[in-house]
């Protein structure tokens, strides 16, 4: 029962920030994106909730770990993209820049891995061990489901 209400206000939260995606539409580009990731971020967090049975108590604690993480590894990724296309885009690059671009690039999987650990400590106290297993798996599950969502509805635009 306690699934099937967690399921429940999931998905209720899913419509709300849908039924914004057309008020983000006016808005512009920058506006659209925003509300494209708001929406992935609630139908990744249902997914998760999903996959591994998360009680309310579980899926409270785990999600604000896991946000935190995820916003931690988006400024990893942003931050090395910007290092790395400053220094291609710009061929008066002092080697100091071009250094930095090396060092961000070649070091960002193990920021990463930093990052993902950190949170992993935290999520043995709030995950049974085949929840926390089940994880990697449920987000590869995720990205898989939301290419082939992405890829149909390429198929169906295309004459």
């Amino acid at each position: 029962m306690c699934k099937r209400f967690i399921f429940t206000i999931l998905v209720a939260i899913m419509m709300a920030q849908l039924s914004f995606t057309a008020i983000g539409q006016a808005n512009g580009d920058r506006s659209k994106r925003e509300q494209w990731f708001k929406e992935m971020k609630a139908k990744k967090q249902a997914f998760l909730v999903r996959e591994l049975n998360l009680t309310t108590e579980q899926a409270n604690q785990f999600f604000e770990i896991y946000n935190k993480m995820d916003e931690d590894l988006r400024a990893v990724n942003e931050r090395t993209r910007a290092l790395e296309k400053k220094a291609m885009d710009n061929a008066n690059d002092s080697e100091a820049d071009i250094n930095a671009a090396l060092e961000a690039v070649y070091s960002q999987r193990y920021q990463e891995w930093a990052i993902e650990n950190e949170a992993k400590a935290k999520f043995e106290k709030i995950l049974t061990k085949k929840q926390l297993l089940q994880l990697k798996r449920a987000e590869s599950r995720f990205s898989r489901a939301l290419m082939r969502e992405h890829n149909n509805r390429q198929r169906n635009r295309q004459p």
